[in-house]
């Protein structure tokens, strides 16, 4: 598992040069807007990307067409004129999205409204595109480039063919703009705009519904990530989303219980997993070493992620060196989960910047124990968590000025303590709310350890 995230970070490393270039070493090295969002998340956990990310963004817009087409690689070369090679590209799904997921990430994660104001006429270009030119709410592939599931297993890279899951694709990354537009404009006092991109994101999603959903709640796209996306970007609601996390894990166990995704499902993959009760499956994909996982490059001497699950295998050698590099970040992606819902450390959307955040680790028995820190803009949170036979001892770490809200995993009706005391006898600590997997607390600045008892997992 280290080793997993070190590799992560040196691709990180090695491709954070003036830009964020896919990959070093190959005649491309470009800026390619798609990988550099897939990974901004893990990114923000490894280092501060802030004033890196803030910089590029202008380098993003720089390169936007007058109709508000943001491109796919940035930022862009002409001669002539005209756009040369692949910097001609623009208005992929899941790439050209980077204009209004970047921004959008920066604010969350460091609380700074200045990257959101500098761009927001560029993102709302991006939105009237959208909307100009797919006026029955669902973005089709042949208005454009759209990648898709880029390198999924088995993979599809004819980029300007359409294809069904290609248009879901697409669609949902629209409605997951117009929903992060709304809440921007609520941050900057923009109340109509925010109302309006509201309701952009229930029109696509309704549309979204009305072409992909079948009578039955089902997806009629049968991949892993049309259904990642689904969950998500909340695009279906209710008895819907328990059967489409259903679905998600037959379609992992018809894999053999290998993941089949590329470079957009991976993002996704583990926390929607988790977050829909099915951590068990997220760590037994994390924990495979057999092709494909995350693990197989590792077993085989990797030191920075690999661009293709197939860049090398026992079975068939290495795949065409004309595409395959073996320092590209992208499927890197899984280090947010390990930050985010192995350690615990998360984000309130309400609260951007970690000055308020979560702190809700969802630990399993395949790993004994799992530790990580995260300098947030006040300090250092900490996690650290481990078992002994069924009992569960959480210590962790809140930096001054901030306070958390803890979950703090327990069987039914088990003691918690802290610090050897009751809860409700730690200074710092009020007991919010018990469900049957927690107990919530608000907690103030200071060090705390838990210790419960947890049979499941």
């Amino acid at each position: 598992m280290n080793r997993l995230w070190l590799n992560s970070a040196w691709s990180q490393r090695g491709n954070s040069i003036s830009i964020p270039t896919d990959c070093p070493q190959r005649d491309e090295r470009l800026g390619w807007t798609g990988d550099a969002q897939v990974f901004l998340r893990t990114a923000t956990c490894n280092f501060d990307v802030a004033a890196f990310c803030s910089k590029w963004m202008v380098d993003v817009e720089d390169a936007q067409t007058p109709g508000g087409v943001f491109p796919d690689t940035a930022p862009r070369l002409r001669e002539g004129g005209d756009y040369v090679g692949l910097d001609g590209l623009g208005g992929a799904a899941g790439w050209a999205d980077a204009g209004v997921i970047v921004p959008w990430t920066i604010w969350q994660v460091y609380d700074d409204q200045r990257i959101i104001e500098r761009h927001w006429g560029a993102m709302t270009a991006w939105l009237d595109y959208l909307e100009r030119t797919n006026p029955d709410g669902i973005r089709s592939s042949e208005l454009g480039n759209n990648y898709g599931d880029w390198l999924c297993l088995p993979s599809d890279t004819r980029f300007r063919v359409p294809s069904p899951m290609k248009t879901l694709l697409a669609t949902a990354f629209w409605a997951d703009d117009a929903a992060k537009m709304a809440q921007m404009a609520r941050a900057l006092g923009k109340s109509a705009e925010a109302g309006r991109f509201a309701a952009l994101f229930q029109r696509v999603r309704q549309a979204f519904q009305n072409e992909f959903l079948g009578d039955d709640g089902s997806l009629k796209v049968e991949t892993q990530t049309a259904h990642l996306l689904a969950l998500a970007f909340g695009l279906v609601a209710g008895d819907h989303r328990a059967k489409i996390a259903a679905q998600l894990a037959r379609l992992i166990e018809s894999e053999g219980g290998h993941l089949s995704t590329g470079f957009i499902g991976i993002r996704h993959l583990n926390p929607v997993l988790t977050l829909a009760g099915r951590a068990d499956i997220a760590y037994s994909l994390l924990l495979r070493d057999d092709f494909p996982s995350w693990l197989y490059p590792i077993r085989h001497g990797a030191t920075t992620i690999w661009e293709r699950w197939n860049g090398w295998t026992r079975e068939s050698g290495f795949f065409d060196p004309s595409m395959n590099s073996f320092n590209h970040y992208s499927l890197g992606s899984i280090g947010e989960w390990l930050f985010r819902h192995v350690a615990g450390i998360e984000l309130d959307p309400d609260h951007p910047g970690f000055k308020h955040f979560v702190l809700c680790p969802y630990p399993d028995r395949s790993l004994g124990f799992a530790r990580a820190t995260y300098r947030c803009p006040h300090g250092e949170i900490a996690s650290a968590w481990e078992w002994s036979g069924n009992a569960f001892r959480w210590t962790v770490r809140i930096p001054p000025n901030t306070t958390a809200k803890a979950f703090i995993p327990c069987d039914p009706d088990a003691p918690v303590t802290e610090g050897g005391a009751p809860l409700e006898r730690s200074d710092g600590l009020r007991v919010v709310g018990r469900d049957q997997a927690h107990v919530v607390c608000e907690a103030a600045a200071g060090s705390f350890t838990f210790l419960s008892t947890r049979r499941a997992g």
